[in-house]
């Protein structure tokens, strides 16, 4: 026989209260927040028919992002993208360019596997090999890869991702190489304020013209100019492959002067200084 203990009246209140508490918590009540009432018809009349759609399928997807993302996958026609930057566009985060190429050219899939100790999650996973896009080939390859898993989300973004790469692919073409760094960098800036705020497109390039002058403005990066010092002063110096007689470079190709080893002049090698 099961003996049943007398209930506390208090304690029966109590636990009453934390289960209407943790109902309530649940539903909350859209007409007192702030930020959806000034969602007006007014503001959304001054956003693009872009700017409109997007969150509204964002909003859907967030839902069930796994399984909006599982459904993506299914399809037969869709891109070739790895799972984690499937999950950044259906989540609405700022494309990581680097991942994208790395996982290019992955030979496992990029599992990762969750464990959790107490309330905090630990997270593993094969490394991912260490690729960077480092220029403007490496940019337009990985651009055109996620353009085409971004369309197949939000078709209605394809003008715009378009006028953004011919942006970027301009900016690249006006610089030397060695800045191209530059515009990768501008690029990765553009994508995260995008990500933070609905109200950009990647083609407001107004918007962004602070970020312009951070990134593509910029002065020249202490090593380069330390560089341009070091050549500067390895110029000075006497080729010895020159002097040898075995230096394939010309006098201008050359990072040392075709002079004498001994006294500097251009007339002869060391081997033959009268001096």
């Amino acid at each position: 026989m099961t003996r049943k203990w007398p209930v506390d009246e208090e304690e029966e209140e109590l636990e009453d209260d934390i289960d209407q508490q943790a109902t309530s918590h649940q539903k909350i009540d859209e007409t007192v927040l702030p930020w959806l009432n000034r969602a007006s018809s007014s503001n959304r009349a001054n956003l693009s028919e872009s700017l409109e759609k997007t969150p509204v399928i964002l909003a859907n997807l967030a839902r069930e992002p796994k399984y909006a993302r599982s459904t993506i996958q299914s399809q037969p026609d869709c891109p070739v993208f790895s799972t984690e930057d499937w999950d950044d566009i259906v989540n609405g985060k700022p494309a990581r360019f680097d991942h994208i190429f790395s996982s290019m050219h992955a030979t496992t899939l990029d599992e990762c596997q969750t464990q959790k100790v107490g309330e905090v999650e630990f997270k593993f996973g094969p490394p991912v090999p260490g690729k960077r896009v480092s220029n403007s080939g490496d940019w337009q390859i990985v651009f055109a890869k996620y353009s085409k898993a971004l369309t197949f989300v939000f078709p209605h973004q394809a003008d715009k991702l378009e006028k953004y790469s011919e942006h970027v692919v301009r900016l690249f073409g006006a610089l030397p190489e060695l800045d191209h760094n530059k515009v990768i960098n501008y690029d990765k800036a553009i994508h995260y304020r995008v990500s933070q705020s609905r109200q950009y497109e990647l083609t407001d390039f107004g918007e962004f013209q602070d970020l312009f002058s951070h990134w593509i403005q910029a002065p020249p990066s202490k090593i380069r100019e330390s560089g341009k010092r070091e050549n500067k002063s390895r110029r000075q110096e006497p080729c010895k492959r020159y002097n040898e007689g075995r230096c394939p470079n010309t006098v201008q190709s050359c990072g040392y002067q075709h002079v004498c080893g001994k006294c500097n002049r251009n007339a002869h090698t060391h081997p033959n200084c009268p001096n």
